[in-house]
């Protein structure tokens, strides 16, 4: 059957960013609180915000900036980019039209965050969670999602390109035009949990003996001579 425009994932929408001058941002004016950071632009920047409870990012460019929060700090960002942020292990509430660039999200706790328009371009998401998260339009590009656990999550036009997609974790998440065609699946064994997902002609050939043996097909194995059968005369 052919495919058509609506099979595929839709991008991410840009993020709409201000045209004015950068912002210059005095730390000791914002909310020790609950601190909410607009239309700044700024390079290695330390932002220090010992008593944080949350912390919004609006209408911002962020390259090689530092965010010093407490642990329980949730983070969102709406209309920014964020090039070499350090968010590992950050717990992270909401991305809506945001652009991260070669960040660090390793072990970040995105669970049952709000994720729209939100493009991940050689990002470090290496065991973060995304579970019970609702992701639609992200496009992950590169970098590294080993051990990414997407359980129970909501994922709806994402792309998947130019990483591995070893112990990524999708079982029970609910899936609508989730693009892995550009995705390397050649380490992928629980072939069950790629359900929902669309892939390549090769890639499913490349897994065709994986998804029997998950259907409990016996595939056999010709280089295998422990499993060749003997010729006729050999037979009794």
């Amino acid at each position: 059957m052919a495919t058509s425009a609506d099979d595929w994932a839709a991008p991410p929408r840009d993020p709409v960013l201000p045209d004015a001058p950068a912002v210059t941002v005095e730390l000791d004016d914002l909310d020790e609180l609950y601190p909410d950071i607009d239309g700044l632009d700024a390079e290695d920047l330390a932002l220090s915000l010992p008593e944080a409870r949350t912390l919004d990012l609006l209408r911002s460019r962020l390259r090689g900036c530092t965010i010093d929060v407490p642990e329980a700090c949730s983070i969102e960002a709406g209309d920014s980019v964020l090039d070499g942020l350090d968010l590992v292990g950050r717990r992270i509430t909401g991305l809506v039209r945001t652009h991260l660039v070669r960040c660090r999200l390793s072990g970040a706790d995105l669970a049952e965050a709000t994720l729209e328009d939100v493009t991940f371009e050689d990002c470090a998401l290496d065991l973060a969670s995304w579970r019970l998260a609702r992701i639609r339009r992200v496009a992950v590009q590169g970098g590294r999602i080993e051990g990414l656990d997407a359980t129970a999550a909501q994922l709806e036009d994402l792309t998947i390109t130019g990483v591995g997609m070893d112990d990524v974790l999708l079982e029970r998440a609910r899936c609508a035009r989730v693009d892995l065609t550009g995705a390397d699946l050649t380490s992928v064994t629980a072939v069950a949990t790629l359900a929902g997902a669309t892939i390549s002609p090769a890639q499913a050939v490349a897994l065709a003996a994986r998804m029997a043996r998950s259907l409990g097909v016996r595939v056999l194995d010709p280089e295998d001579p422990a499993r060749a059968f003997p010729p006729l005369r050999d037979r009794k």
